[in-house]
């Protein structure tokens, strides 16, 4: 083999694109309409176009049962149906439903908890933009197919 060239023998992970991205289908729940429009934004920005968005758990668990979304970013505080029975709800209709915990409650206690029954993540969503864009991507990312290899 010439200098320079790599060998047959290494090879890197690719990274997902924003292209691998947009099969993505995510249902943002959050009482609040202007952290729903700040979290479908980020979304947008790291590719992801199909969007639903919920103002609490009756109307989550609508739209999760229509539109079968590939991921529900779930807030964990909300009035009528709060976050954890949203979240049990939705696991009776899918019980492989990919879900993340979007709050603004920072509280060990409750990561442990969602944790324990089956959350992907949880991001804090008044931390910096690119913080909590970041860490959407990264929690998504890991619903898409396995990275192929390069060599």
């Amino acid at each position: 083999m010439s200098k320079g060239m790599a060998s047959s023998y290494s090879s890197v992970l690719k990274a997902p694109a924003k292209a691998e991205r947009a099969a993505i289908s995510v249902l943002i729940v959050d009482d609040e309409a202007h952290v729903r429009s700040y979290i479908a934004m980020l979304l947008r920005g790291i590719g992801i176009s199909d969007i639903w968005q919920a103002k609490d758990g009756e109307e989550a668990l609508a739209l999760y049962r229509a539109h079968q979304p590939v991921a529900v970013l779930l807030d964990v505080n909300m009035p009528h149906v709060p976050g954890e029975k949203t979240f049990q709800r939705i696991r009776e209709i899918d019980d492989q439903a990919a879900i993340v915990m979007v709050t603004s409650q920072n509280d060990m206690g409750v990561v442990r908890k969602f944790s324990e029954m089956g959350a992907l993540g949880y991001v804090l969503k008044f931390a910096p933009k690119e913080i909590v864009a970041n860490a959407l991507a990264e929690a998504l990312d890991n619903l898409i197919e396995p990275a192929e290899v390069v060599e």
